[in-house]
């Protein structure tokens, strides 16, 4: 059944009853869990969820191993990650309206003042995690409740792979890309639970047809407005502590850029090293 499981996604693994997944952007961590524990017949956990938006690593944990979770999350994970300056989003990514700031010039900006950033992040020090991101408060997800909490988060190395300064229709094309992906991988997980007689869970279809909304209304959102400034794209890889949510490091570029920041894609690179 795994065997036929790798036509559909990418995994590994990379020791016995533990899995490294390459989560597609769209599903939710609980779904490819889901997946796995339907296919299995077994108990299944991961050590670290990702957010839907978010692809890459998920290493899941099943039978025995599952009591070694704990072992998992505490080490450092690595992400690459897409900030765009100049949008703002509640959610400080692309699952809630954006709005766009247009008193600044993209003079201003340059990888000197967003690495100096960076490196004072290296420090640790408790940060804001938005009302929209999964952590629990008292059992409770956050997004149930939208109240924002601080931890403690470090960046332990960064690497900034590329900058670019690209007009709307630059980021309306990085935006559709990933639209698109999500559309593919909504028709991936009907193929999936088609081919091995899993009921699609409807928290999942939901979140497709949730993100591919937003994706459509942040597009509509660009097209329409007139007066778009020239967006600074910066491409970074990220070393962190555990428990560090990327997109809080968006709020933190945002605070001290003192310019509206998101991130427009994140994807974990490495997750168990």
């Amino acid at each position: 059944m795994l065997k036929k499981l790798r036509k559909f996604l990418q995994f590994e693994a990379i020791q016995p009853l533990v899995y490294l997944v390459n989560k597609p952007a769209g599903f939710s961590s609980f779904t490819i869990v889901d997946i796995f524990k339907k296919i299995l017949d077994d108990k299944v956990g991961h050590a670290g969820t990702l957010d839907p938006l978010a692809s890459g690593e998920l290493l899941l944990l099943t039978g025995h191993t599952t009591k070694l979770t704990n072992t998992f999350i505490t080490k450092p994970k690595q992400y690459q990650a897409i900030f765009v300056i100049g949008l703002h989003s509640d959610s400080y990514d692309l699952e809630t309206p954006i709005t766009l700031f247009e008193q600044y010039s993209t003079l201003n900006i340059n990888t000197k003042i967003i690495s100096k950033i960076l490196t004072i992040l290296k420090t640790p020090k408790p940060i804001k995690v938005s009302g929209y991101s999964a952590i629990k408060q008292a059992g409770t997800p956050l997004y149930l409740s939208k109240k924002s909490v601080y931890k403690e988060m470090t960046i332990l190395n960064y690497k900034i792979i590329s900058a670019q300064i690209l007009n709307k229709d630059g980021v309306i094309k990085k935006i559709l890309k990933l639209t698109s992906k999500i559309e593919n991988n909504k028709i991936l997980y009907f193929k999936i639970s088609k081919e091995f007689d899993i009921k699609p869970r409807s928290q999942q279809i939901k979140l497709f047809e949730n993100l591919l909304l937003k994706m459509n209304q942040n597009i509509n959102i660009l097209k329409n407005s007139t007066n778009v400034k020239d967006l600074f794209v910066i491409k970074t890889n990220l070393k962190v502590t555990k428990g560090t949510y990327v997109r809080s490091i968006a709020q933190e570029l945002e605070k001290h850029l003192n310019i509206p920041t998101i991130t427009l894609s994140i994807k974990r690179i490495n997750s168990y090293k």
